[in-house]
């Protein structure tokens, strides 16, 4: 005779209570799917989780690298402003003797190394020694290399005042270049002005604001 079977039955405790519950089979897959789904939403939790991580620590790299690529630009940049103050130092020591046509000439030389180590993807052409037309024109170029407008550069050096008469002279020098924009650059400005200005239709700055105004003249062709 076979035995019979005997069949066990599970129980659970209610901690609140202390009522004793039988845990049959459905409130046992009941609570399997329960633990099943937490457990899913806790895991997608975490690799939501390390997904931001990955994501958080991609982006702090790329910022570290942009960083460290422009401190390197403005190191380059400072290396090459340095060098000019340099060539500009030896300059005014060489000539500081020189006749004032040689000084003009100098000058000269020192406004397109400067313009040059500041705008490298413009084209600089010396107007040929005299031969009238201003001093230096500057071809300004886009992102894609094409040319967008010329700017007329005027030296003047050795004056102890400011002369309207350079104003009308680099305007005729303008047409016949073919440029828009005209700047006188001169130790000596219009009474009351510092560093630049504008004069009669044309533009006015010292060596040292030079820079700054082209920038600001390109911006005319590149805006």
């Amino acid at each position: 005779m076979a035995a019979k079977e005997t069949k066990v039955e599970t129980t659970v405790i209610c901690p609140s209570c202390g009522h004793r519950f039988s845990l049959n089979d459905q409130i046992t897959q009941h609570i399997h799917s329960d633990w099943e789904r937490q457990a899913r939403q806790r895991l997608r939790r975490e690799l939501h989780d390390e997904e931001s991580v990955k994501a958080e620590d991609r982006v702090r790299r790329e910022f570290d690298r942009t960083f460290r690529e422009k401190e390197e630009e403005l190191r380059a940049s400072d290396r090459r402003l340095r060098r000019v103050e340099r060539q500009l130092q030896t300059a005014s020591r060489k000539v500081s003797q020189k006749p004032s046509q040689e000084l003009g000439v100098v000058r000269q030389d020192t406004l397109q190394s400067l313009l040059e180590t500041r705008f490298e993807t413009d084209e600089f052409r010396p107007v040929t020694s005299g031969r009238k037309g201003g001093d230096l024109v500057q071809s300004v170029r886009d992102a894609s290399g094409r040319v967008s407008g010329a700017i007329l550069w005027e030296s003047k050096r050795g004056y102890r005042s400011w002369s309207n008469r350079w104003v009308g002279k680099l305007r005729s020098d303008q047409r016949a270049e073919g440029c828009a924009l005209g700047v006188i650059v001169s130790d000596v400005l219009p009474d009351g002005e510092v560093a630049f200005c504008a004069v009669g239709g044309a533009l006015a700055c010292d060596m040292s604001a030079a820079p700054y105004l082209a920038s600001c003249c390109e911006s005319v062709y590149l805006k």
